[in-house]
């Protein structure tokens, strides 16, 4: 019967496996993503995560959008962008075969070698995370348990939705980022009126930079980041208790 050490081993050869695929797959996808407004006006530029990285107005973009429009032509072009990627992700997976790849790992067949890396570890790759010794297991257990009450009481799933606002230097453009995009951008319109494109494109990417500083800490504090972190201490846990009762088991013999 396997021991539940070897079954966490067996269990990080499969993540091991399922992340070599999805960077196989992100290799053929591309790395950015480009999407315009029905005016062809605003054309937004993705990231390979999926958020937004800059936007570029076309010459002439006051006669296609009016400034009172510009936050919904934005908008637009993050969601045409998006559903780019979405298809070269879709094309990529194809490629990659990825499907093929998932079903033959089910099923405990090598999957063109990734199998060999993921057996070469001697240890979960949770373990080797762990940069620090792991706290006392009462610590964890209680912080565990605290993580468990509070997903008990917040019931409603949109609250545990980490998103993070940022706004360039002048306060006239906010928006709004989650993991998934854009969720939303304001601007305002006297201010735009009044600016070159190019000025306009600059304070949005300040805007997004500030955002996505800001979701990485939001991302950081939420409950799925906690447990991962607590998880990682109970697999060091774990395989330190596994390694010193085969230590105790071996001189016992």
């Amino acid at each position: 019967m396997q021991s539940i050490i070897q079954r966490l081993e067996v269990l990080q050869s499969h993540m091991s496996v399922m992340k070599n695929l999805l960077a196989d797959a992100q290799q053929t996808a591309s790395r950015q993503a480009e999407g315009t407004d029905r005016s062809g006006g605003v054309k937004a530029i993705l990231a390979p995560d999926g958020l937004p990285e800059a936007i570029v107005l076309t010459s002439g973009w006051q006669r296609r959008v009016r400034p009172a429009d510009l936050s919904a032509a934005v908008r637009e072009a993050c969601q045409a962008a998006g559903e780019q990627q979405a298809a070269a992700w879709a094309t990529a997976f194809a490629q990659a075969n990825v499907p093929a790849r998932l079903a033959a790992l089910n099923q405990g067949q090598p999957t063109d070698g990734a199998g060999a890396e993921a057996r070469s570890a001697d240890h979960p790759q949770a373990v080797h995370e762990a940069a620090e010794p792991p706290r006392p297991l009462a610590e964890v257990m209680e912080d565990a348990l605290t993580i468990l009450s509070s997903a008990t009481r917040n019931a409603a799933p949109d609250s545990a939705v980490a998103q993070g606002s940022g706004s360039d230097g002048s306060g006239r453009i906010v928006v709004v980022l989650t993991q998934q995009g854009l969720s939303s951008c304001e601007m305002d319109a006297h201010w735009t009126a009044q600016q070159s494109g190019s000025r306009i494109a600059a304070a949005f990417k300040e805007a997004v930079g500030s955002a996505r500083t800001s979701l990485a800490s939001a991302l950081a504090r939420s409950e799925p980041a906690k447990s991962r972190a607590l998880a990682i201490e109970l697999i060091a846990h774990l395989t330190a208790q596994g390694q010193q009762f085969g230590t105790e088991g071996g001189n016992g013999r």
